[in-house]
């Protein structure tokens, strides 16, 4: 039964797995080299039984798409200047610091006649910054709720007040305050400091086992048909190589804030954001859904092949014996 079956699959050691998620008939100047070790008794193959072009192949993989996600998150942290980051800490704080909104109604209120706190803004609405500014932030986050009255309001008063409130003085501010934590230092720590170490990490990983591969003993060796070198090399450096792929997963999380907070920065209103962050997490939730739903089938499918394919030869061995003392008969008659 499909149960019993996965019970039996799942129950088997980490080796057994690590050993068996890829087995290839390796070939070698024009001449398939289909032997691989005989399993030992109980069905099972030997431990880290993963072939030279297997070790190869998952290194190589596993360097370039670390290089590739690492120019990714890096590009996207040097594309931005230091009045981006001002700007959009700016604009955040307007929205969740009740502390800088103070500040920043003191100072404008310091400034007298020379400032114009109430602004018609369209569609018979006068807006009046003072009153906005007075209402203590409602927990209301930018990132998860653009939609919201409250977000909309700060929009409207960054933008009416950024020519007469200097970012300077806001950057300062938010410095100062040590208990505030700036879009900008999450964003540089997850998406620079998280992610990119994580990416390096893998990079290097794949780069060291790939020169200790090539300077090792292990393709001749299997060559002649000893895979023992490979299986001890295996049983050191794939554990490593594994969590340097999980590495790799993980980093892609921490590249969205960076996205969101870039979205932040540039757009004019903060819905744009929104609903690129809906969309972004929509669509990356269900094709991750779908991968990890569909890479456990797949490796069930090509496990129940493998147990198949390994009783096969026991079952047939007999009628192959007989046949061939037939044969043998009558090739002497």
């Amino acid at each position: 039964s499909f149960r019993g079956d996965a019970h039996a699959l799942l129950a088997r050691p980490a080796a057994r797995l690590r050993s068996n998620m890829f087995l290839k008939r390796k070939r070698y100047a024009g001449v398939m080299d289909s032997s691989v070790a005989a399993p030992t008794p109980g069905g099972r193959l030997p431990k880290n039984n993963v072939s030279y072009e297997d070790t190869v192949g998952m290194l190589t993989t596993l360097g370039v798409v670390a290089a590739l996600l690492l120019s990714m998150q890096v590009g996207t942290i040097y594309s931005y200047v230091l009045e981006d980051f001002q700007t959009g800490d700016m604009r955040v704080a307007l929205v969740d610091n009740k502390g800088f909104r103070s500040f920043v109604l003191s100072y404008l209120e310091g400034l007298g006649s020379d400032f114009e706190s109430t602004v018609d803004v369209g569609n018979g609405r006068t807006f009046d910054i003072f009153e906005h500014l007075r209402k203590a932030p409602d927990g209301t986050m930018q990132e998860r709720y653009p939609q919201s009255d409250f977000v909309r309001d700060a929009d409207i008063t960054y933008f009416l007040i950024k020519e007469d409130f200097p970012v300077d003085r806001a950057t300062a501010y938010l410095i100062n305050d040590n208990d505030y934590l700036t879009r900008s230092r999450l964003f540089l720590s997850i998406t620079g400091g998280t992610g990119s170490t994580l990416l390096i990490g893998a990079l290097i990983v794949a780069t060291g086992v790939y020169i200790a591969l090539c300077l090792s003993s292990c393709y001749e060796e299997s060559i002649k048909g000893n895979h023992k070198p490979m299986e001890a090399f295996n049983a050191v450096a794939m554990p490593l190589v594994y969590v340097s792929y999980g590495a790799t997963i993980l980093s892609l999380p921490c590249f969205f804030p960076g996205i969101i907070y870039g979205h932040q920065m540039v757009a004019p209103d903060s819905k744009v954001a929104g609903e690129w962050f809906v969309m972004m997490v929509g669509g990356f939730s269900i094709i991750g859904f779908l991968a990890f739903v569909v890479t456990p089938l797949a490796w069930y499918q090509s496990e129940r092949v493998a147990q198949a394919s390994q009783s096969a030869p026991a079952l047939q061995q007999p009628l192959d014996s007989s046949k061939s003392a037939d044969d043998g008969g009558a090739l002497s008659a």
